[in-house]
């Protein structure tokens, strides 16, 4: 057997890859969130990152912060809920719109969600 030759791929053709219009569609998934259909979407570097900051504050909105970064009405770019939501937001029972949220967010990303909340949780 003949070894195979190596492909020596430049930086730029990589980047070029890595940053074509391609790799910068974000997933999507729609979920029944307390009996309405929400779009969640695939979060990006950016908001990951946010959220990871968020986590690590003592008084943490990482639940929160996720729900009005991440949920759309379907098809648009509209998102759901915002800051003036807040409190209405918190006042929500948990239930199986949480679970729905975080499958969702664990199958585009992933990521376990409630493993990465213990270990935030853990090194903060």
């Amino acid at each position: 057997m003949a070894d195979k030759e190596k492909v020596v791929v430049s930086r730029d053709s990589m980047r070029s890859k890595i940053f074509s219009g391609a790799n910068k569609h974000r997933k999507s998934k729609i979920i029944d969130f307390m009996g309405e259909d929400v779009e969640v979407r695939q979060p990006t570097v950016k908001q990951v990152q946010e959220l990871a900051k968020e986590a690590r504050k003592e008084d943490s909105d990482a639940v929160l912060l996720s729900i009005m970064e991440y949920c759309y009405v379907p098809g648009t770019e509209d998102k759901v809920f915002d800051a003036a939501d807040k409190d209405q937001l918190l006042g929500l029972p948990v239930g199986e719109w949480l679970n729905n949220l975080n499958q969702a967010i664990e199958e585009m990303t992933g990521v376990d969600v409630r493993a990465a909340e213990k270990n935030l949780g853990e090194t903060a």
